[in-house]
């Protein structure tokens, strides 16, 4: 008998995505509960909101004679630059390796809430550790390959770029041309893994305990039979986040911007936004699962009995911090 594909959609998990949000946040309101999934919610997108905004002024400069200009300061400032340079590299990594690690914890927290329909926090904090330092590794590797790439992507166009600015207009702009939609084209691949890792590579290694590398593997296996799927997974999901984005955009006006002051405060927007975070959370579980068991997040594995010493780490967590693995369905 010939096996049939499985049947997948990106308009069916909508239905149920929405009521798995109102099961675990409204039935029944629970303020404590709300707080305590948000605090979750909170640390899984920790830093994801942080952008740096740079200006320049180049008050109608020629760009080879302010590069020019840059170039004397830094080389007469040379012996201070050089170790100011090395603390401020120092203090950003590390900032950025403790948001890593404070937001890969979060994951496997929040979507441990969102499975199991439970607001533990301090549980899933410890459960998950080794699971979250694989994904802090694999997410730092990808973090740093991403950023060497771009930076050598700006070194290279400015290279070409302002010597032909120098010399004549119209070669520097046909650069421009091709050296921005190639940095845009690394961007978006990058932060195309990023959003796969998130949505799918997290859920195989919560419910499969598997390493980050070891879960992508899975995903690139199930992705080579379904590269339109998943293609059209990513398209419609920029539709939702346009439509959200939109809606919040309309909520803010509306308000006169109070809002949307109150959704730039740490913590409380995130809280406030907490259906929104549930139900994107809940999506991308509920549209896994339509690939069979095996991606199933909401069908619970039998696992063999554990070793007495393994019982306190190995047995996966249920409702409300337990260890019966009972999936919301």
């Amino acid at each position: 008998m010939e096996a049939h594909e499985p049947y997948i959609s990106v308009l069916d998990p909508i239905g149920p995505s929405i009521e798995h949000t109102k099961t675990i946040l409204f039935r029944p309101f629970d303020l404590d509960r709300w707080l305590a999934i948000g605090f979750c919610a909170w640390l899984a997108t920790f830093g994801d909101g942080c952008s740096f905004n740079f200006r320049k002024n180049i008050d109608h400069e020629h760009p080879a004679a302010v590069l020019h200009e840059a170039k004397d300061i830094i080389l007469a400032n040379l012996p201070w630059l050089i170790p100011v340079f090395i603390v401020g590299a120092v203090i950003v990594i590390g900032l950025w390796l403790l948001f890593l690690w404070l937001s890969s914890r979060g994951r496997f927290m929040f979507l441990n809430n969102v499975v199991y329909n439970t607001s533990d926090v301090a549980r899933p904090w410890h459960y998950y550790k080794h699971l979250a330092h694989s994904l802090l590794l694999f997410r730092f590797v990808l973090g740093l390959i991403a950023g060497c790439g771009m930076i050598g992507l700006l070194l290279i166009g400015t290279a070409v770029i302002i010597p032909l600015w120098h010399t004549a207009g119209v070669p520097a702009l046909l650069s421009l041309t091709f050296f921005i939609p190639l940095s845009l084209l690394v961007l978006f691949g990058f932060l195309i893994i990023e959003v796969l890792t998130t949505d799918f590579a997290v859920p195989l290694m919560l419910k499969h305990t598997l390493t980050c590398t070891g879960a992508w593997s899975q995903l690139r296996n199930l992705m080579s039979f379904n590269k339109g799927r998943f293609c059209l997974y990513l398209l419609f999901k920029l539709i939702i986040n346009i439509a959200i984005h939109t809606l919040l955009f309309l909520i803010v006006i509306a308000t006169c911007c109070s809002a949307g002051c109150l959704m730039l405060i740490p913590y409380i927007g995130t809280v406030l936004l907490l259906p929104i975070i549930t139900f994107k959370r809940a999506y991308s579980v509920h549209y896994l699962r339509q690939y069979g068991p095996y991606f199933d997040l909401l069908i619970p594995l039998q696992p063999a009995e554990p070793t007495p010493h393994e019982e306190d780490n190995q047995t996966p967590l249920g409702p409300n911090g337990n260890t019966s693995q009972e999936p919301l369905v």
